[in-house]
C-alpha cells in the first residue's frame, strides 16, 4: 500500500509523445538532464563547488568520496578538445587533492579516444547503460500492508532517504552528516523539482528513488535498497510513484536514467531501452600525462 499517490486513473497521459524528435535530439536531452543532476547535486553541501565554460561543467561535492555523481565531470559540446577539457578538469580539482570521474558518451570518439590513450581507468569496462523511457510509465505495483510509500516532504523521510543509499551501498550506520557529504544532501531532494519516494517495510526505511524534473522530462537516479529488503521490487515501485507525480502533476512526456549493468532488466520491466552508454573514466590527483 502506499500513503501518498493512488493507481492512475484514465489521464490521457497515454498518447502523450516525448519532446525529442530523433536520435540526436534523444542525446542531447540525456547530456543535459545528465549536468543538471550534477548540478543539483553540487548546490547543497559545505564546501561544494560548481563550474561551467565552453560546454564543460564541473562539479565537487563536500566530500572526497570518489562517488560519480559528486564529483566529476562532462562535456556537453565540442568547443573544447579532448586535450583541453581534461587539463581543465585536472585544473578544477588540484586544489582538491581528489580523483573524479569525466563522464564520456559513447560516440564522442575524440574524447573517448583521448582518455583511453591516457591510461585512465574505467569504472565500468562496458560502460554504464543509458535508459529512455518515451510511452507512459508502468503504474505503482501493489504492495503489502507492511509496506508504504512516503514522499520526500518531510525532514525525516530525507533522512531516511540519505541512510538508505548509504546502507545499500554497504555503509551501514555511516552518521547523517558524513553520507550526506558523501552522496546527497537531504535538502537536495525537498525542491519543488525532485521527486523522491522512500518505501517503509513495518515501519523501517527500506528503499528509495529520485525523479529530477530537469529541460522538460525526468531523469532517475539514486535508487538504492538495503540488503536486507532486497529482490521485494521495492526500488521499482519507489520510481513507478515518482514517474507517476512527473507525468500527472508536471506533465512530463519522457524519462532517462542510467542502469547499472546488472539492473538493465529491471529498467526494461519498467517501459525503458538502452539508447546509449556512458565511459566513466577516474582520474586520480597526479596521473595525467599530456601527449
Amino acid at each position: 500500500m502506499t500513503d501518498v499517490v493512488e493507481s492512475p486513473q484514465s489521464t490521457g497521459r497515454e498518447s502523450m509523445r516525448p519532446p525529442w524528435r530523433d536520435q540526436e535530439e534523444l542525446l542531447r536531452y540525456a547530456d543535459l538532464t545528465l549536468a543538471e543532476f550534477f548540478r543539483q547535486l553540487s548546490r547543497y553541501g559545505v564546501g561544494t563547488r560548481i563550474e561551467e565554460q565552453d560546454g564543460l561543467v564541473l562539479y565537487a561535492g563536500s566530500h572526497g568520496h570518489p562517488n560519480p555523481y559528486r564529483n566529476g565531470a562532462i562535456r556537453l559540446d565540442d568547443r573544447l578538445d579532448a586535450p583541453t577539457a581534461v587539463r581543465r578538469a585536472f585544473s578544477f580539482f588540484a586544489p582538491l587533492n581528489r580523483s573524479f570521474v569525466f563522464w564520456v558518451r559513447q560516440g564522442t570518439e575524440d574524447l573517448e579516444s583521448y582518455c583511453r590513450r591516457q591510461g585512465f581507468d574505467l569504472v565500468e569496462p562496458e560502460g554504464l547503460p543509458e535508459m529512455v523511457l518515451e510511452g507512459p510509465p508502468v503504474p505503482i505495483p501493489d504492495l503489502p500492508d507492511d509496506t508504504v510509500l512516503r514522499r520526500t516532504s518531510e525532514p525525516e523521510v530525507r533522512r531516511d532517504y540519505v541512510n538508505v543509499v548509504a546502507e545499500g551501498w554497504g555503509m551501514e550506520n555511516t552518521p547523517i552528516d558524513l553520507a550526506s557529504a558523501m552522496f546527497f544532501d537531504p535538502d537536495s531532494v525537498a525542491d519543488p523539482h525532485a521527486i523522491g519516494f522512500v518505501a517503509y517495510v513495518d515501519g523501517r526505511p527500506a528503499s528509495g528513488s529520485l525523479a529530477l524534473l530537469a529541460n522538460g522530462i525526468a531523469v532517475g537516479g539514486q535508487g538504492a535498497t538495503v540488503p536486507w529488503a532486497r529482490r521485494r521490487g521495492l526500488a521499482e515501485a519507489c520510481y513507478a510513484a515518482c514517474l507517476q507525480v512527473a507525468y500527472d502533476d508536471f506533465g512530463i512526456r519522457g524519462s532517462v536514467c542510467q542502469s547499472s549493468p546488472s539492473g538493465h532488466r529491471v529498467w526494461e520491466r519498467m517501459g525503458y531501452r538502452e539508447f546509449t552508454r556512458y565511459m566513466r573514466f577516474v582520474m586520480r590527483p597526479g596521473t595525467q600525462t599530456w601527449e
